[in-house]
């Protein structure tokens, strides 16, 4: 298995969306089936503003679909009208996580409230270290 640490994005969430997206191919985002019948706007209207850019849809155990987002300006932009990552799994669809050519390197939990970085991807390590991330 692979070493994890904990880290808290909020901290500095516009410095820490601009190192993920800078550092990451793609990203991905949960969508619960069993999710309540009330939508919050804010979910339905970033799905669709992130349809474009959709390049992959992974169904997990018949529970949720986990879609997989290019990075690029136009998605930054949307994860960024998202004030704290802590709204993810609230307003927003779940469980923000960021991949590069090694695979995942963040992941956030949203019904935990808890965000992780895996290792050994020391470049995405070294940036958040040099931008004041405490990491754990």
């Amino acid at each position: 298995m692979e070493e994890c640490k904990y880290i808290n994005p909020s901290y500095k969430w516009q410095k820490f969306i601009d190192i993920a997206f800078d550092n990451s191919k793609y990203f991905s985002l949960k969508l619960f089936f069993d999710y309540p019948s009330r939508i919050p706007p804010e979910y339905e209207e970033m799905i669709n503003e992130l349809t474009p850019w959709l390049i992959d849809i992974e169904t997990v155990w018949g529970d949720y679909e986990k879609r997989f987002y290019k990075c690029n300006w136009f998605t930054k932009k949307i994860i960024l009208s998202v004030k704290d990552i802590d709204m993810f799994g609230k307003k927003y669809p779940e469980d923000l996580s960021f991949y590069n050519e090694t695979g995942m390197w963040f992941e956030n939990i949203s019904h935990e409230e808890q965000s992780y970085v895996f290792l050994p991807e020391c470049k995405v390590m070294d940036k958040l270290k040099e931008n004041g991330f405490m990491i754990f």
